[in-house]
C-alpha cells in the first residue's frame, strides 16, 4: 500500500488555525502568554563599521516610530529612519566626520527634530520641513556631547547639553529656541558629567538630570524663573534619563556605578529611591517613560550577559529580558505608545554586523470560549477529513491492486 501524501491535509490544516494566527510569534512557536516582544532590524553595517549609536527614539502620528542614530560605512554621520505604518525609510542628515550623540523629538506635525553632537566641537539642530535645516547652537568649547532634546507647546525646540572646557571643569548648559538660540549655563563646575536629559512641564519649563561632582553624583535641576539645583543621590553614576508625569513631578532613571545597580528617583513633595534590578552589572543605556496610568518603564543595558532588558512598575517591578541575539542592548531608547505599550531602540554590535534594531510589545491574549470552540470544531473535522482522504486512497489503491 502507498502512503498517503501528507500535502493533502495541508489546506484543512490552514483552514482550522487560520483564525488563531495571531497566537503565533514571529519565531513560529505558540504565543498563548500575553505580551509579546516583536523584533526588527531598521538598518545594518557591515565590517569595520558601525549602526545604531546613540539611538533616540519618539513616536509620531499613529504611533508611527522616529529614530536618529549615528552610523557608519563610509560616510559616518547623523541618520534618521522612520516607519510609515508598513516599511522602513532612511536618511542620511548630517556628516559629523566622526561619533555623534543624537537626541530625537517629534513635533504636533510628525517632523523630527534632532539635537547632535558634531565632533568640530559644537552642538548642532537639525529639524525637517520639506527639507532637512541645519543650525548651531553654540560653538564655543567642546559643546553638545552629552545632549538631550525637547519640544515645547509651541514645538520650539530646549536642548540641554555639557559644554567641556579644555584643562578646565564642564558646564552643564540650556538652550531653548524662540526665534534665535538663547544660551544659559545652569552648573558650573560640573565635574565628572556623562549625561544630561530634558524633559519640560506644562509651563514650558525645563527640568534636567545628569551628573556632577568627583563622585559623579545624580543631580537635577528645573526652572521656575531661576534655577534650582539639587543632589539625589551619591552613586558614582553614568547615565541617566527623566520624564514628567501628570503633576509635573519627576522620575528619573540611572546607573549606580558604585554598585552596578539600575536605579530609579521620583519626586511627590520627597525623592525616594528604589533600586530596580541588582542582577549583576545592570543599568547602563537607560531610558525612562510613563504610560497614561503614570506607572514607570525603563529600557535598559545588562553588561553582563550583553542583552537588553526592560523593566515596569505597576505597584512592583517587573523585569523581563527582551532581545539576547548577541552584543545587544547599548544605546536604548524607549517611548510608550497609545495603547500603553513599551517600544524601544537599541543597537546590536558584533565583529561582521552591527545594526540598529527597534522592539515593541503587543497583546497576545489568551483565546476567548467560543475560540476555543471553533479550534475544538476545526480540529475534529480536520481529524474526519483526514480519516475520509486516507479511506478514500486506500480505496483507489485496492482497487489498482486488484
Amino acid at each position: 500500500m502507498r502512503f498517503v501524501k501528507s500535502f493533502t491535509i495541508w489546506p484543512l490544516i490552514l483552514a482550522v488555525i487560520g483564525p488563531f494566527e495571531k497566537y503565533i510569534n514571529v519565531n513560529g512557536f505558540a504565543a498563548f502568554a500575553d505580551n509579546s516582544w516583536i523584533i526588527e532590524t531598521v538598518d545594518s553595517t557591515f565590517g569595520i563599521s558601525t549602526c545604531g549609536e546613540y539611538s533616540s527614539l519618539a513616536l509620531g502620528d499613529n504611533d508611527n516610530p522616529h529614530i536618529s542614530y549615528y552610523a557608519f560605512n563610509g560616510d559616518g554621520g547623523l541618520y534618521y529612519a522612520r516607519n510609515d505604518g508598513t516599511l522602513w525609510h532612511i536618511e542620511f542628515v548630517y556628516d559629523t566626520h566622526g561619533t555623534t550623540v543624537t537626541s530625537l523629538a517629534v513635533d504636533s506635525d510628525n517632523n523630527p527634530h534632532i539635537s547632535f553632537f558634531d565632533p568640530d566641537y559644537m552642538i548642532k539642530y537639525a529639524y525637517h520641513s520639506t527639507i532637512w535645516h541645519i543650525d548651531t547652537i553654540y560653538s564655543a568649547g567642546d559643546a553638545g556631547l552629552k545632549n538631550s532634546i525637547a519640544l515645547d507647546n509651541f514645538n520650539n525646540p530646549h536642548v540641554s547639553f555639557v559644554k567641556d572646557i579644555p584643562f578646565d571643569n564642564d558646564s552643564l548648559m540650556y538652550a531653548y529656541y524662540d526665534s534665535m538660540w538663547n544660551i544659559q549655563s545652569v552648573d558650573y563646575p560640573c565635574f565628572g558629567s556623562d549625561q544630561s536629559s530634558i524633559a519640560l512641564d506644562s509651563n514650558n519649563n525645563p527640568h534636567i538630570s545628569y551628573f556632577n561632582g568627583p563622585s559623579s553624583d545624580l543631580k537635577y535641576a528645573y526652572y521656575d524663573g531661576t534655577w534650582n539645583i539639587q543632589t539625589i543621590d551619591y552613586c558614582g553614576s553614568q547615565t541617566t534619563c527623566i520624564v514628567l508625569d501628570d503633576n509635573d513631578h519627576p522620575h528619573i532613571s540611572y546607573y549606580d556605578g558604585s554598585n552596578n545597580d539600575l536605579r530609579y528617583a521620583y519626586y511627590d513633595g520627597f525623592w525616594h529611591i528604589q533600586t530596580v534590578d541588582t542582577s549583576g552589572d545592570v543599568g547602563q543605556y537607560n531610558s525612562i517613560a510613563l504610560d497614561s496610568y503614570n506607572n514607570i518603564h525603563i529600557s535598559y543595558y545588562d553588561a553582563g550577559s550583553f542583552d537588553l532588558k526592560y523593566a515596569f512598575y505597576n505597584g512592583n517591578w517587573h523585569i523581563e529580558t527582551i532581545d539576547t541575539s548577541g552584543h545587544v542592548g547599548r544605546f536604548s531608547s524607549i517611548e510608550i505608545d497609545d495603547n500603553d505599550k513599551p517600544r524601544i531602540s537599541y543597537a546590536f554590535f558584533s565583529l561582521d554586523i552591527d545594526k540598529l534594531k527597534y522592539a515593541y510589545k503587543i497583546d497576545e491574549t489568551i483565546p476567548t470560549l467560543s475560540e476555543w470552540g471553533m479550534l475544538i470544531m476545526g480540529l475534529l473535522l480536520l481529524a474526519v477529513g483526514t480519516i475520509a482522504i486516507i479511506r478514500k486512497r486506500k480505496t483507489v489503491v485496492q482497487r489498482q491492486i486488484r
